[in-house]
């Protein structure tokens, strides 16, 4: 009989604190309190002088023709005997697979492919070949190859 008694006891303490919360919350979120604007001043401007020195006492590489002679007719200083050749792009061969469509089960979305007359499904990021797949949408599909990305679009 004791024991029940202190049970209440602390039970009704324990209620007590959570409603006094619960409305000490609620008053404190509906009250209205006045917004007051405080006044800045304006911070003092600093004009200091610039710590960057750029060196720029090289060629104008603008200022010359295509034979290697300056536009004033003066002879460049570098090295006559080496000739610079730029390395032409190396061609990457496109797939070997056509995008024929999607197929959706669920969440995940798979890409039919016909290689070389037979119809593959892959997913993204699965290989086919050299081919990385980088993604699939309805339309079209993005294929990755030494760095370059390929988009194929359905028939």
């Amino acid at each position: 009989m004791k024991n029940k008694k202190i049970a209440t006891y602390l039970l009704f303490a324990t209620a007590i604190i959570i409603w006094g919360t619960i409305t000490w919350r609620l008053v404190k979120a509906f009250k209205k309190e006045e917004i007051v604007a405080q006044t800045t001043r304006p911070l003092p401007v600093v004009h200091k002088p610039d710590s960057v020195v750029l060196l720029l006492n090289y060629d104008d590489p603008f200022l010359k023709d295509t034979v290697g002679k300056n536009v004033s007719g003066e002879e460049e200083s570098g090295n006559p005997g080496i000739e610079f050749y730029p390395q032409e792009p190396e061609l990457v061969q496109g797939p070997a697979f056509k995008f024929k469509g999607i197929l959706k089960a669920g969440k995940k979305s798979y890409g039919l492919l016909d290689l070389a007359g037979e119809t593959i499904m892959v997913s993204a990021r699965e290989r086919v070949g050299d081919f990385y797949v980088v993604s699939i949408t309805a339309d079209k599909i993005v294929v990755r190859r030494q760095g370059l990305d390929m988009e194929l679009f359905a028939e």
